[in-house]
């Protein structure tokens, strides 16, 4: 199986996919926090911990991207363009 770049982007006419950065942490910690974004996934919002650390968003994002080395798995942020 061929490796996945880790750096790989598609581009778009709306959005762009890119892989997660550091920039892009402290939104997913409010998103994977959030309890009506993760109404259908509560196991994985650490509610009752109070949502997720930042650690932890970076080592599920490390945890992905060795899944991308491995070529097992595929993780973007999706980025919405500005429209005119």
């Amino acid at each position: 199986m061929s490796k996945i770049r880790l750096n790989l982007e598609l581009h778009g006419k709306w959005v762009d996919l890119k892989p997660p950065r550091e920039e892009d942490y402290p939104a997913l910690q409010k998103i994977l926090s959030d309890s009506k974004t993760m109404a259908g996934l509560k196991y994985m919002a650490h509610l009752e911990k109070g949502g997720w650390t930042l650690e932890q968003v970076r080592e599920r994002c490390e945890q992905q991207k060795e899944g991308q080395n491995k070529g097992t798995d595929l993780h973007f942020i999706v980025h919405l363009k500005k429209m005119g």
